[in-house]
């Protein structure tokens, strides 16, 4: 049996699959499986998943109705026996040596969740944002550190072990947004073992124009996200956890309910603002005093110059900088 499993979701992406599958082919720990999960593809992708198991018996495949991002992982999740995870989006694509380092790391300090960095890629491979959670390299984490994980809750930037999502029941909810913010700092609740390794950025995460993170629909943005957080704090009350992470559950609210979309509506313009209050009003009723919240120091300094301003409704200040800064790189690239 294979150590470890790696899942990725398919839909529509006949134009990336090949990249994304060579990219675990080529890996220098060749002690894995692929596990394909053509999610309802109405382009050539289903048959393209097909043709690359034929070549490679590591690959599996398993063909479904749509059931979104999150039901394809729980699929590839419950289809699998292996002790370790990790999940690789379809258009994205990772470093030779990825898999080789992160199984190193969980087996040398029995790890239950390892972390590596990521670096977002255009289309022509010109490399951008890296991605890399604000801890410490190489040694086990503290639980205050820990605590610091659910600021980038993705899930492709992490191995696990397979039995914190068996163990614990849980998977990824279906056909919605941000399904990674939902479960991501669930799982956190049940990884004693956790250690970031220190590398270059080795997941390279695909920019495209039509991902869900360059949506225009404030609307769906919106109430995506508030239910997002209500999933989590219904979660953690749930289980008991509530009272003790509360400072962890406010700043995700006022991070990822509040800071993040309204960088995001800022950066696209047009009729935001009364997106923005919604999220101000949902925000003021379940978080007081977001300044004050311990985790608020994570934050870089324009984010935290822009969450000062938002929360006193100067739109108008912060779009004057926006602009600004979109004029400035713009010379600085001429």
């Amino acid at each position: 049996m294979s150590d470890i499993t790696v899942i990725i979701p398919v839909y529509n992406v006949e134009n990336y699959l090949k990249k994304c599958v060579h990219s675990v082919e080529a890996q220098t720990y060749e002690d894995y499986e692929i596990i394909l999960v053509d999610d309802g593809s109405t382009d050539n992708s289903a048959s393209l998943c097909n043709e690359l198991a034929e070549n490679n018996k590591k690959i599996k495949v398993i063909h479904q109705d749509n059931k979104g991002l999150g039901g394809a992982r729980n699929t590839g999740i419950r289809s699998c026996n292996t002790e370790y995870i990790l999940f690789l989006d379809s258009d994205d694509y990772i470093h030779p040596r990825l898999l080789e380092q992160c199984i190193a790391t969980a087996k040398a300090n029995s790890c239950d969740m390892v972390l590596f960095d990521a670096v977002s890629v255009d289309e022509s491979g010109l490399t951008g944002v890296v991605y890399s959670a604000p801890l410490p390299d190489n040694k086990i984490l503290s639980e205050d550190e820990i605590n610091i994980i659910p600021k980038n809750p993705t899930a492709w930037d992490k191995l696990y072990k397979t039995s914190l999502f068996k163990d614990n029941d849980i998977f990824f909810p279906e056909k919605v947004w941000y399904e990674d913010l939902r479960t991501i700092p669930k799982l956190i609740l049940f990884a004693e073992r956790i250690m970031k390794i220190k590398s270059e950025p080795m997941y390279y995460y695909l920019q495209r124009s039509n991902s869900i993170m360059h949506t225009p629909d404030y609307d769906r943005i919106v109430k995506e996200r508030i239910a997002a957080i209500n999933d989590l704090t219904d979660y953690f009350k749930q289980n008991n956890f509530y009272e003790k992470y509360l400072s962890v559950l406010d700043f995700i609210t006022v991070y990822h309910a509040f800071l993040l979309p309204c960088l995001e509506m800022y950066r696209k313009a047009g009729n935001y603002k009364k997106y923005l209050n919604i999220l101000l009003e949902n925000l003021k009723k379940n978080v007081t005093e977001p300044l004050k919240n311990p985790y608020i120091g994570l934050l870089r300094k324009n984010e935290k110059a822009v969450l000062k301003l938002a929360l006193k409704k100067r739109y108008f200040i912060i779009e004057c900088l926006t602009v600004f800064n979109r004029l400035l790189k713009e010379v600085k690239n001429a």
